[in-house]
């Protein structure tokens, strides 16, 4: 051996590469049997079998067994890859007018919402530790706060604390996916007639903003009666 040099070691590699190799296949085959499931929730499968998403992963039941455990197991590996998912598709601020503004909002968070309502009805209902799941909704309901600040800053921002709280308690219904899911399935409303009630809920609330933030009107009692006024006045 000259110098430090490490020279690779033939024998080695070769002993780890197959170990290596299990390990890929491991993982591919974790997050294939995750994504089958979750595109079997969304297709509005509510709780699908380990027959069903085995076979939707192009696995075995043996395979989905050794990967996770038990169904709860792979629901929360689910609920993760959907967390991951909602965070990616969360509405962004645009440029333009405030109704431009809400219109790019209510169409990004349609999405969203089309993508968690089945999903997260399925762990509320599903998993036996409904207590985590609710901490999980609770974590969504903030971020979306969070967004719905960051997309309407103008229009929010200039309230105080407890007016901007106030407010964001009143968007929570119009925002959240269990509403959504509300009118998309038991309503039997369409996407955009669903989008079009989200947009006046939330025009009526920027509405309502807007009405805070303004200072409130001063009578000047120095400045002289118009004719009218000296009239009714007499």
């Amino acid at each position: 051996m000259t110098g430090d040099a490490t020279q690779a070691d033939p024998v080695l590699d070769e002993a780890v590469r197959p170990r290596d190799g299990r390990h890929q296949r491991s993982a591919r085959s974790r997050a294939a049997i995750v994504e089958a499931c979750l595109t079997l929730v969304r297709s509005g499968v509510a709780r699908p079998s380990s027959s069903q998403i085995a076979e939707a992963a192009g696995v075995t039941q043996r395979t989905l067994f050794n990967q996770f455990g038990d169904m709860d197991t792979l629901l929360w590996a689910v609920a993760a890859r959907q967390t991951e998912l909602f965070l990616s598709m969360q509405p962004r601020p645009h440029d333009g007018s405030r109704a431009q503004r809400v219109e790019h909002f209510v169409e990004e968070l349609a999405d969203l919402l089309e993508a968690t309502m089945r999903v997260r009805w399925t762990v509320l209902t599903t998993l036996s530790t409904t207590e985590l799941a609710i901490d999980a909704v609770r974590q969504a309901r903030q971020i979306i706060r969070a967004t719905t600040v960051t997309v309407f800053a103008s229009e929010l921002e200039p309230l105080d604390t407890a007016r901007r709280d106030a407010l964001l308690d009143a968007f929570d219904p119009a925002l959240d996916a269990a509403v959504w899911r509300l009118r998309r399935e038991l309503y039997g409303m369409s996407n955009d007639e669903c989008c079009a009630a989200v947009t006046a809920q939330v025009e009526a609330l920027l509405d309502q903003a807007a009405a805070s933030a303004a200072p409130p009107q001063t009578i000047d009692l120095d400045a002289p009666m118009s004719e009218g006024a000296r009239s009714e006045s007499a």
